[in-house]
């Protein structure tokens, strides 16, 4: 099997589970300007195409997708074997909350759909803003539980990365259990934003 396109090496960042967004972004924007067609045509130096360049920064924009292609280079085995995993016992009061406000929204909108009149979708007013409400907080702790994971597990993952320079590999689990906290928070967010979109659309 090929090795994998190291896309921290193709912007010229270090392999760190932390990146500096706007240095990041810089990179991008000056091998996107190396890669545009008129450049390149003129230039044999240029090593990737646009596409590698938008997929690099894509890639290593998000923590999660970062994480993943992370593990991918230090421990390729680990990477392969990903999967979703039981939710982390910390997560659980979270998931609680979420899973109560999703139904809560649900029953609401099925309410509204079935109105008849809009006096009817008017008395359903307290329980739409009661369930947008639960949507907002359940979105609000997701949110709190996502910026602790990037201000704390990020880093720890970085000082273990640079005790075992030797052995990479040793900090897979680590890498791969936050790759998965990440995917949690992530898939919860999308939920919370379809959910209040879909009450603000559902009935009319």
């Amino acid at each position: 099997m090929p090795d994998p396109q190291d896309y921290f090496a193709l912007l010229g960042m270090p392999r760190r589970a932390v990146l500096d967004a706007e240095e990041l972004k810089r990179r991008y924007h000056e091998l996107s300007r190396e890669t545009h067609p008129d450049v390149q045509a003129s230039s044999e130096s240029v090593t990737a195409d646009s596409a590698e360049i938008n997929a690099a920064y894509g890639c290593l924009l998000q923590p999660s997708t970062r994480l993943r292609h992370l593990l991918l280079l230090v421990a390729p085995d680990e990477s392969r074997q990903l999967k979703g995993g039981q939710i982390p016992g910390a997560f659980i009061d979270i998931f609680s909350s979420l899973a109560a406000a999703v139904q809560l929204a649900d029953g609401v909108i099925a309410q509204k759909k079935a109105a008849t009149s809009a006096l009817a979708r008017a008395l359903l007013a307290g329980g739409e803003m009661q369930a947008r409400e639960a949507l907002e907080a359940a979105g609000l702790r997701v949110a709190e539980e996502r910026a602790s994971l990037e201000s704390e597990s990020l880093p720890a993952i970085d000082a273990d990365l640079s005790a075992n320079s030797d052995n990479p590999t040793a900090v897979a689990p680590k890498i791969a259990e936050a790759f998965r906290a990440f995917g949690f928070l992530d898939k919860w967010q999308a939920q919370v934003r379809g959910k209040l979109l879909e009450l603000f659309e559902s009935g009319g």
